[in-house]
């Protein structure tokens, strides 16, 4: 007896290295070690065994020597409460847990045979075990990787009461990451997601799951896998409306707490959580009186692109709705999309830029939108920052918006909107005529702008162009110290170039111009006799 326990001692410390523990494996040691344990009576001898199986089984290049028998050795092990037989049940769950994490389906099909899940499950449901210890903890291991192994529509109902206990009830952080890893790899059905949510206790476990770790932890795997749940449920999209806002509803708090604790990858899963959430319409409202404005102002601040074109998304989506955009801009999302102007990615420069269209769409908020500096980030974008047309575009649109109001005009002004326009209408495709034309009669409307449009740069050269601002140029003539400037930036020499065309509108209407020409400027009457003379 003595002699047989220094043997299985001598076994183990080989197999404790990880070069000893390969070549036993490599002669057949696990095969070996599976018939003797059905030969031993005494209880020491008989945990020696298993305890040197597991051992060899913790080194992922030895599970290759794994057979069927081998297998069915440790899969139909039965559990005992007796002290003497207690460390077995720790190396068979071990040994379990490691066959499932090394071992591919396609290596070792006979693992993952439907036909096994029963026994394999009657480790993790065996609830004799001391709570929370060393066993129940490697318990989590087995029936997180059969999570994970198996078809979860196969693994998800006789494993989820347990599943839950781990994420519920257990106080080691360990084993509740290994329930979040669990629910993860069940929640990859979408088949399971409205039976899982709609499930007695799911929802609360996530979000306990959720919650904010300990201030001295550094450890967000376990948040920031809820935060992929949560994001790969709301996009396959097959929960109900009333469902989604639930889980909205439930877990937006939590998330906000989240996004205070400043962590970059957190606070990368709390924004791409947001950006799903602004797609829900109902939950918008009540998610703007509860802080979400505030969460984005925070993770607006990160230096992943990624991050912050989710945030500005976000923006985008709840710029859409009329009835919070008066909320928003209150709430502050005219300085948050100000931050993100400057941003180096063209796609959160042009969601900005968007979102600015979206808040100047009603005119009761452009008057705040403009002291709130509404302006000036649609001058870093479209002057300072992009080079792109279709982002330049949109910066002009919101713009004219703004526009629309004249109590805004010496504002804007101030902020620099001549030299914007001029900038504008100098980088201007055949496709911003449209844009430009209406641009330019709307600051012909205003005395405070109009002296900055009696210039070369701004006077497009078109017939389509001069006939769509044709108002805009009689408002510039009928201000005696703006007409002057207009015509010598070209004016007379385009219209006579105009009043050569065959068609008898454009010809109208350079006469048209030309009246109100003559009556504001002694100098282009003379300027013209003397051409005609000539």
């Amino acid at each position: 007896m003595v002699l047989g326990r220094c043997i299985f001692a001598t076994l183990d410390n080989v197999a404790t290295e990880s070069l000893g523990c390969e070549a036993m494996a490599n002669v057949g040691a696990l095969s070996s070690l599976a018939h003797l344990s059905n030969l031993l009576v005494d209880p020491a001898l008989k945990t020696s065994v298993y305890k040197c199986m597991s051992l060899i089984l913790a080194g992922e290049r030895n599970v290759r020597h794994v057979d069927v028998a081998f297998f069915e050795l440790l899969v139909s092990y039965t559990h005992s409460t007796s002290q003497d037989m207690k460390n077995i049940s720790r190396y068979v769950l071990h040994g379990l847990g490691c066959l499932l994490a090394f071992t591919k389906p396609d290596s070792h099909s006979f693992l993952y045979n439907l036909a096994y899940l029963p026994k394999l499950l009657y480790h993790v449901l065996y609830k004799s075990f001391e709570p929370s210890g060393a066993d129940e903890y490697l318990q989590g291991v087995l029936l997180y990787n059969i999570t994970l192994r198996f078809p979860p529509t196969d693994v998800a109902k006789p494993s989820l009461a347990r599943v839950l206990h781990f994420g519920k009830e257990s106080p080691r952080e360990d084993i509740r990451a290994l329930a979040c890893g669990m629910l993860f790899n069940l929640f990859q059905a979408p088949s399971l997601h409205q039976p899982l949510l709609t499930h007695d206790g799911v929802l609360d476990v996530l979000v306990n799951l959720l919650q904010l770790p300990s201030a001295t932890s550094l450890d967000f795997e376990t948040p920031c896998k809820c935060l992929d749940i949560i994001c790969v449920v709301l996009d396959q999209q097959q929960l109900g409306e009333a469902l989604a806002m639930a889980l909205i509803y439930a877990v937006f708090p939590t998330i906000v707490q989240l996004c205070e604790r400043g962590d970059p990858l957190v606070n990368a899963g709390c924004a791409a959580c947001f950006a799903r959430f602004g797609m829900v319409e109902p939950c918008r409202v009540q998610m703007v009186r509860n802080g979400l404005i505030a969460s984005l102002s925070l993770l607006a601040g990160e230096d992943s692109p990624e991050t912050l074109q989710l945030v500005v998304s976000t923006y985008s989506q709840l710029s859409c709705d009329p009835s919070i955009c008066r909320e928003l801009i209150e709430k502050g999302i005219v300085h948050s999309l100000a931050s993100l102007a400057a941003a180096p990615e063209e796609d959160v420069r042009r969601a900005c830029a968007i979102a600015f269209c979206n808040l100047s769409t009603s005119e009761d908020n452009i008057v705040t939108l403009v002291k709130h500096g509404a302006l000036k980030a649609l001058l870093v974008i479209s002057c300072v920052k992009s080079n792109d047309a279709i982002t330049r575009r949109m910066c002009m649109k919101a713009v004219m918006n703004l526009m629309r109001s004249e109590a805004n005009i010496p504002t804007m002004c101030n902020d620099g909107l001549p030299w914007a326009f001029t900038i504008f209408a100098m980088s201007s495709e055949e496709q911003d005529f449209p844009i430009l034309a209406d641009a330019f009669c709307g600051l012909s409307f205003y005395k405070e702008t109009r002296k900055g449009l009696a210039k070369v740069t701004n006077v497009p050269s078109s017939s389509f162009v001069m006939s769509s601002i044709r108002v805009g140029i009689l408002n510039l003539l009928t201000d005696i110290d703006v007409a002057p400037p207009l015509l010598n930036a070209g004016l007379l020499g385009e219209l006579n170039h105009l009043a050569e065309a065959a068609s008898v509108d454009i010809r109208r209407m350079v006469a048209q111009i030309l009246t109100a020409a003559f009556q504001s400027s002694p100098e282009a009457r003379s300027k013209a006799c003397h051409n005609i003379t000539c």
